[in-house]
Formats: structure tokens, sequence, C-alpha cells
């Protein structure tokens, strides 16, 4: 299976509904490769700088609609990769 288009499937549920569950099921059985992407995963790899917001130097109230809402557009900006300059770099051949 090969397209030149983007494929993204959201899974939005509750906490410990089965999401990650099911991504990597997903990823054992779909002919095609594909990256599952979660909050945890964020938050887990440092991405986000938790330990500052613990202590207080940042304020999680105030940065979190930011965050989210970032990590929300984030899709659309690892799909627009696709038709950069760097699009071969993408590519599945």
């Amino acid at each position: 299976m090969t397209t030149d288009t983007a494929q993204i499937l959201f899974l939005h549920g509750a906490s410990s509904s089965g999401k990650s569950t099911l991504a990597r099921a997903l990823q054992d059985a779909l002919p095609v490769p594909f990256w599952h992407i979660s909050i945890d995963h964020l938050r887990d790899s440092g991405v986000l700088p938790s330990h500052r917001f613990k202590s207080g130097e940042f304020d999680w109230k105030a940065a979190r609609p930011r965050f989210f809402d970032g990590y929300h557009q984030s899709p659309r900006g690892l799909c627009a990769g696709r038709q950069s300059s760097h699009s071969g770099a993408y590519s599945r051949r």
C-alpha cells in the first residue's frame, strides 16, 4: 500500500481507556508503518520541563492551553513536511 497523502488516525479517550494498546495493535497489524505519538510520550521524554512546572517556576495553568494547542496542531506540521523542499526525506519509496 503506497500513498502520496498523509494519513492520520486520532485516538481520543479518557486516561487508561486503551488508546496506546490499540495504537500498538494497529502498528503490528497494518501494512504500512506509522508513528504513535501521545501526550505521555512527550511528558516522559522531557519535552515538557515538568520539574519546572512542579517547582512553581513555570505556571502550568497559563502554559497548558498553549501546550495542548501546539500538540493538536503538530500533525498538520508533520504532514506539511511532505510538501517542503525536503520532501524526499519523508517519502516512502
